[in-house]
């Protein structure tokens, strides 16, 4: 509740500081996600159109070749 009320709210004081929420990820999760970051730039460098589906989905279109990858 208190990320959706930081999403609704933007920007959220306390006694003249700022305050910021952020998600705590594991370990392992912060690692998948360097990993997606790396696929989405050699991507993006190649020029393949692609998108994120949800988290763990990632959907390409390379010269009318679709390939879909979910992540279990």
């Amino acid at each position: 509740m208190a990320f959706r009320l930081a999403r609704e709210r933007k920007d959220l004081t306390y006694q003249g500081g700022s305050i910021s929420f952020f998600l705590d990820f594991t370990v392992a999760v912060q690692g998948d996600c360097r990993e997606v970051l790396l696929v989405k730039q050699q991507l993006q460098t190649t020029g393949i159109a692609f998108a994120i589906l949800y988290a763990a989905c990632l959907h390409f279109d390379h010269h009318r070749c679709q390939r879909i990858f979910v992540i279990p």
